[in-house]
């Protein structure tokens, strides 16, 4: 619907888990890899490389919820160095800072049309350049009003992210995304560590795709001399650290591709996100090779650089890089392993996915049932 210069899409609505019935999951053609779950038709046409969201707080909203927002505001804005996203907090009367998209707020027993969601966001996009324009938190206060802190801390950072563009991201692991369609109190992570990378990696995708140079979001990683090989992560159900990646050249749908995400610190360091298994590429001291896991510890944290024949990827963990083990090519696979920077074996290529995957799309996505014991076989 065109209103005026802009138009509203309405891009998110997280429902009681009681209610997954109910569940808006848009529908639509797949998008680049890491950011496959803001797919074209419910996210703006273009983004700026960055922006700040100004939120207005009006006094007709119960101040019960002022707290939380604010949190999953500061969670989302302290990524702004790798995002390029900043997100402020005010009143409504209070200045709106210049150049700033303002992100409204109403509150409502229900939302009209969806009397089982906690919330809805919606997004503005400038009719003429296609671009974020502001947008809109609604919150249903008869579900909202009884909720914890923590719960609603994470339902604010789970709608801010669809404001930054983002869609549901199903099948996920808990404490792998905060954009799972679903919430409630025994649910959710409950870290109030979200935004986490996975989520990050989707709005990097969107907002600044170029940000590492010679690493474009949603890229392949090869084997210079024989760019035939893929980097290939394991499922969730099949991460940690008895599971190591290898080197393939089947075609699996996303577990190809993935997004090199800086540490907001700009320490030199960051996490390599795969696209499909929405896990990091980790390598501890004492695992045996690298392996998919939670992107948390220096084991899952990586240097990229350019070196003489190739770009190289330095693991924080162990001081050695990321290589294909040659001469095995069992079914198709060569292990992928830890070895000295100089070896030639850890010469790789970054190659920019372009044909549109769709992240979830997978056969071996994992249940909801299952997610307990996926949880458990994943590794720090």
């Amino acid at each position: 619907m065109v209103r005026g210069w802009k138009w509203r899409r309405l891009i998110g609505v997280l429902t009681a888990a009681v209610a997954a019935a109910v569940v808006l999951v848009p529908v639509g053609g797949g998008a680049e890899p890491a950011a496959a779950w803001a797919r074209s038709g419910y996210a703006c046409r273009t983004y700026p490389t960055t922006a700040t969201l100004y939120i207005k707080y009006p006094p007709t909203v119960p101040a019960t919820y002022r707290a939380s927002l604010r949190k999953a505001a500061e969670a989302w804005s302290a990524w702004r160095y790798v995002t390029g996203v900043t997100i402020t907090f005010g009143d409504l009367a209070d200045p709106t800072p210049a150049g700033a998209r303002v992100v409204g707020v109403a509150s409502m027993p229900n939302i009209p049309g969806q009397p089982r969601a906690q919330a809805v966001a919606a997004t503005y996009c400038d009719f003429h350049s296609g671009q974020p324009a502001g947008g809109n938190i609604s919150i249903a206060t008869n579900y909202m009003g009884s909720y914890s802190e923590t719960l609603r801390q994470h339902i604010f950072t789970h709608e801010i992210g669809h404001i930054l563009g983002l869609n549901h991201n199903t099948d996920q692991l808990a404490c792998g995304t905060v954009m799972e369609p679903t919430s409630s109190e025994g649910s959710i992570c409950g870290d109030n560590k979200a935004p986490y990378i996975d989520d990050v990696a989707g709005v990097l995708a969107l907002w600044r795709p170029n940000a590492t140079p010679g690493f474009p979001a949603g890229s392949r990683i090869t084997f210079n001399r024989d760019p035939s090989w893929h980097l290939e992560s394991s499922t969730a159900r099949w991460s940690g650290w008895a599971n190591g990646v290898t080197f393939t050249t089947g075609l699996p749908d996303g577990y190809w591709d993935w997004t090199y995400v800086k540490d907001n610190a700009n320490d030199g360091w960051g996490w390599l996100v795969n696209s499909a298994s929405g896990l990091c590429l980790t390598r501890n001291a004492g695992a045996d090779q690298p392996h998919m896991g939670w992107c948390s510890g220096d084991g899952a944290r990586w240097a990229v650089w350019q070196g003489a024949n190739g770009m190289k990827l330095l693991g924080k963990g162990t001081r050695t890089c990321l290589g294909i083990m040659l001469g095995q090519n069992l079914f198709r696979r060569n292990w992928g392993d830890s070895m000295p920077c100089s070896d030639y074996r850890s010469d790789l290529q970054i190659v920019k996915m372009t044909t549109p995957r769709t992240k979830r799309s997978l056969p071996d996505a994992d249940t909801t049932g299952a997610r307990s014991s996926v949880q458990a076989r994943v590794d720090a």
